[in-house]
């Protein structure tokens, strides 16, 4: 059988997850990098994330706090094609990372397109962070 964790317990393991993007000083805030290779070493754009980056759990969820909106503006001169993203703190310590993909695709975050082209604004339409029973 498998485990399964009280609503509580699914809300306090998602707050402390998604709390550690509030830790450190050397930022005003946490980063959602997006970058072409699972190394990092390509970060395309980094979106500056509120000050308190998630809301409260609910129901073993929390949801990415989006204040006006979450973007950043690939500043570089050649296209690239973004695959990964991570979480990082204030400090810029990684707390988590994923795939990306476009709209319709199986990634743990998906933009408009994954090709970004300079210029291009990036956007985040949204992100919650969910744990499993």
């Amino acid at each position: 059988m498998t485990i399964q964790h009280s609503a509580d317990a699914r809300n306090a393991m998602v707050d402390a997850v998604t709390g550690r993007l509030n830790v450190g000083s050397l930022n005003a805030s946490g980063r959602l990098q997006l970058a072409v290779d699972s190394g990092f070493a390509d970060i395309v754009v980094s979106v500056i994330l509120e000050t308190t980056a998630f809301a409260p759990a609910v129901n073993g969820s929390a949801t990415l706090n989006l204040g006006t909106g979450k973007s950043a503006t690939y500043g570089g001169v050649s296209n690239k094609t973004v695959a990964w993203f991570r979480f990082v703190d204030r400090d810029n310590v990684e707390v988590w990372r994923g795939t990306v993909s476009g709209p319709t695709g199986q990634g743990d975050v998906k933009i408009a397109s994954t090709l970004i082209q300079p210029g291009d604004k990036v956007s985040v339409p949204s992100y919650t962070y969910t744990t499993i029973l």
